[in-house]
């Protein structure tokens, strides 16, 4: 069963991976496979900042009632 990683967590794997592409030790294929997946880490990563903007606006808006 594979873990979820939290955010500080796909930031750092974002990092790692950003840094094999810039290296460019790898073969096309490999490099490729790992542009895939940090097209879905930051896909995750986008996911869940839009999350804590919409709970932040719910906040402000429940706050701004009480008002």
């Amino acid at each position: 069963m594979k873990e979820e990683l939290n955010f500080e967590e796909r930031l750092t794997r974002l990092e790692s991976q950003i840094k094999e592409i810039e290296e460019n030790a790898k073969s096309l294929e490999e490099t490729l496979k790992i542009y895939e997946d940090s097209l879905k880490t930051i896909e995750a990563l986008e996911n869940e900042l839009k999350e804590a903007e919409d709970k932040i606006s719910k906040l402000n808006a429940k706050d701004e009632g009480n008002n």
